[in-house]
């Protein structure tokens, strides 16, 4: 399990736009999801209370491996849209001058002598402060329901404009809302 994990891990630092080994890492989570379920269920058929610890065992491992598969689900998907769109491009941005260690640009009359360049970057964003408006084209589909889903479990359903809101069944009820027999 773990060796999937972290090439999976591997995969989305080092190559995250190789859509075939992006492909291959979501099926063997798929694959390693199922087997881990199925050793559970196998493992819990006999006593409803070794079934409970069994699934308590078990679930941070399925919950893990759930999670990188629909992170990996959220990129393909991402990338394969970015392939195939035949909706226009994001209008690009002219780029920063390159500057010189000294900040000055290079092209400068007064600054000939610099073999050096560097370009401007983003270090950190305060999110109290950081316009969230200009960001808007720039922030793909999965990031943003990544944010709405949060955003549900902390403020509860119809409280955010644009949303669409549905029911999903569970298996079993959230922990807090358990009956006891």
């Amino acid at each position: 399990m773990h060796r999937v994990l972290d090439r999976a891990r591997a995969i989305v630092r080092q190559d995250n736009r190789n859509i075939p080994a992006l492909r291959r890492c979501a099926a063997d989570l798929a694959v390693l999801r199922k087997e881990l379920q199925q050793a559970r269920l196998g493992e819990g058929a006999t006593f409803a209370e070794a079934t409970q610890r069994i699934k308590a065992w078990f679930g941070p491992y399925e919950a893990r491996v759930q999670s990188a598969q629909e992170y990996l689900a959220g990129m393909l998907a991402n990338l394969e849209m970015e392939q195939t769109s035949d909706t226009k491009e994001m209008p690009r941005q002219p780029a920063l001058p390159a500057l010189t260690e000294s900040g000055r640009d290079p092209s400068s009359a007064d600054n000939t002598t610099s073999d050096q360049h560097s370009q401007a970057e983003i270090t950190a964003v305060d999110r109290d402060t950081v316009d969230l408006e200009a960001l808007r084209p720039y922030l793909t589909d999965y990031s943003l329901l990544i944010a709405a889903k949060r955003h549900l479990a902390e403020k509860g359903p119809g409280t955010l404009k644009g949303a669409e809101y549905g029911l999903k069944v569970l298996q079993e009820p959230p922990a807090d809302q358990k009956v006891l027999r």
